[in-house]
């Protein structure tokens, strides 16, 4: 009997789309090699594989593990040496599926050891993913599946027994807010934020989760509680300031990535902002940011699922709260993906005059390419928004809050 596993609905259907896709996954990032795999291709005799993986594969001298044991080498246009001319691999055509390292073998699937369950996503960074996922009208949903006899299935990370309950506890509630569309989103963004911070002042045990959670929707149940928030105001300099900086590192990062780079040059020209360097927001800038509110607005009242969906999915996908130090921090990520991605949207929809389905998953998907691809980016990215204060509840109900 296969691993029971717990997967996003959608998980099982997806299909690589091959050289349909408009940005296909075998060029620019960092391809660790297993120890078997790199066996199977550096010592075939096959004459077409044997000279490109002399190019190709060669020795990680920093290797931890055998899951690390090599690193794909990029050909000058920064592609994989083992694609042909129409794109399609060459280990696989020549060798067969079973001499794929891990990496490749499994991209974009992911796979994570919760307890007694195996949980496996897909990762946002593929195109057809960000489509098969986020574009479920009715939100993101669970289910069980087995996995299949011939699956490889490699965890990235384990939680251990004891702390299963009190990661379901915090993501069931955590999911459950977020797809409760009678809220605004950005609003269910910030009670998310104030229950984290709960969250991060307990110990972390049922009882006092549940607690948690219980004084939590007590508060959610009463209109003026959440009518309070609503009246909040953002700060669009403030977030204009944030969202430039983050953005400026992300490309500074990762500027090898030419629709990422595509985005951001919408961004710039959109809002008019000048060198993203530059820490001044002008006149023109504030006012070109909060006419864009409109389209941007207008999009999320016909898409409202998107970027909902994008949220829930990386809660699942990150193992939220485990994935930081603590479980404020935590959010504290979340925020920096959601914010960032929002911020591009309004560029986006400032430079085009309105935003489509097809802006969106540009904008989602390589930025996923870029932030979730790069531990060095991620990581200068969290020191940005901590230098920024964001560990303050009134600073994130102004940075995060889209004034109507």
């Amino acid at each position: 009997m296969g691993k029971v596993m717990i997967v996003p609905k959608g998980t099982e259907e997806f299909r690589c789309i091959g050289t349909a896709c408009e940005d296909h996954c075998c060029n620019s990032w960092r391809v660790d090699i297993d120890r078997v795999g790199f066996m199977k291709v550096t010592t075939s005799s096959n004459s077409v594989i044997k000279p490109l993986a002399k190019k190709a594969y060669v020795k990680n001298q920093n290797a931890t593990n055998d899951s690390n044991y090599g690193l794909m080498q990029w050909n000058s246009e920064r592609l994989c040496h083992f694609l042909d001319e129409n794109k399609w691999c060459i280990i696989h055509k020549e060798l067969g599926e079973s001499a794929l390292c891990n990496t490749c073998a499994i991209y974009p699937r992911e796979h994570r050891q919760v307890g007694e369950y195996v949980e496996k996503s897909l990762s946002l960074s593929c195109p057809e993913v960000v489509r098969t996922l986020l574009l479920q009208v009715e939100g993101l949903e669970f289910e069980e599946v087995l996995a299949q006899s011939n699956e490889r299935v490699i965890n990235k990370a384990f939680v251990k027994a004891e702390a299963v309950d009190f990661i379901w506890k915090v993501r069931i509630f955590a999911i459950n807010l977020l797809q409760e569309r009678s809220i605004p989103l950005d609003i269910r963004m910030l009670l998310l934020g104030v229950f984290m911070e709960q969250v991060n002042k307990k110990t972390q045990t049922l009882e006092n989760i549940e607690q948690v959670i219980l004084k939590m929707e007590q508060r959610i149940s009463m209109p003026e509680y959440l009518q309070a928030i609503l009246n909040v105001k953002g700060n669009e300099l403030v977030q204009l300031q944030l969202h430039k900086e983050l953005i400026r590192t992300t490309i500074e990062e990762i500027s090898f990535n030419p629709r990422f780079v595509n985005v951001v040059n919408q961004f710039i020209r959109g809002l008019q902002t000048g060198p993203l360097e530059e820490k001044e927001i002008t006149e023109e800038t504030l006012k070109a940011y909060m006419d864009a509110q409109a389209p941007y607005q207008q999009f999320m009242k016909q898409h409202p699922y998107i970027l909902e969906n994008y949220i829930v999915h990386y809660i699942f996908t990150n193992l939220f709260p485990l994935n930081a130090e603590n479980s404020f921090e935590a959010y504290e990520d979340i925020v920096i993906n959601y914010q960032v991605i929002k911020a591009l949207l309004i560029g986006v929809a400032a430079h085009n005059g309105e935003l489509t389905v097809d802006d969106a998953i540009l904008v989602i998907q390589s930025y996923s390419k870029v932030a979730a691809h790069s531990s060095k980016s991620y990581i200068t990215l969290r020191q940005k928004i901590k230098e920024s204060g964001l560990e303050s509840m009134p600073f994130l109900f102004t940075y995060i809050k889209t004034n109507e």
